[in-house]
């Protein structure tokens, strides 16, 4: 037969649950969403800002490698350490304090390179480097350079640890 319902509601809710609403959550998810509305202009310039001082900084560096900025958010930056695996990276940053991603954030937990960069047709070599950094308006200009700086060094100690040379 039919499934019955566990609990049954009351009128407030039209009989599909029972309970009453958390007004004061209402309220308080209200306030947040005017918050966040009110500040996002400012959030979203603050952030393009850290992601260029997060770029600059990659781009003088021959072994680093990150694509386009001039069509996509400014909240995740893509960069790829030849030589390193991006797997490596991430654990040795962790390490640091500093938390980054390799592949997707719904493809966490697999192995398989990220789809996105093979079809943009990127080598093995630079999807096997690949990590995903994720910006914040919370963050500061100094948080991002030392952030930056110490994937930079760390790639670098990787990559010497390895036996592997800059490509």
């Amino acid at each position: 037969g039919t499934l019955k319902p566990l609990q049954y509601g009351g009128q407030q809710e039209q009989g599909l649950r029972p309970g009453t609403e958390n007004l004061m959550g209402i309220i308080a998810f209200g306030e947040a969403v005017k918050h966040a509305v009110a500040n996002m202009s400012r959030h979203y310039e603050h952030v393009a800002k850290l992601r260029d001082i997060m770029i600059k900084r990659f781009s003088e560096e021959a072994h680093v490698l990150f694509g386009s900025t001039d069509s996509h958010s400014p909240y995740i930056v893509n960069v790829s350490f030849e030589g390193v695996k991006g797997e490596v990276l991430l654990h040795s940053l962790e390490m640091k304090g500093i938390y980054v991603a390799t592949g997707s954030a719904c493809s966490s937990k697999k192995k398989a390179y990220s789809h996105v960069l093979k079809a943009l047709g990127y080598k093995e070599s630079r999807m096997e480097g690949a990590i995903r950094v994720s910006l914040s308006h919370m963050l500061t200009e100094d948080e991002v350079a030392f952030a930056t700086n110490e994937m930079i060094k760390t790639a670098s100690e990787l990559r010497q640890v390895m036996g592997k040379k800059k490509r």
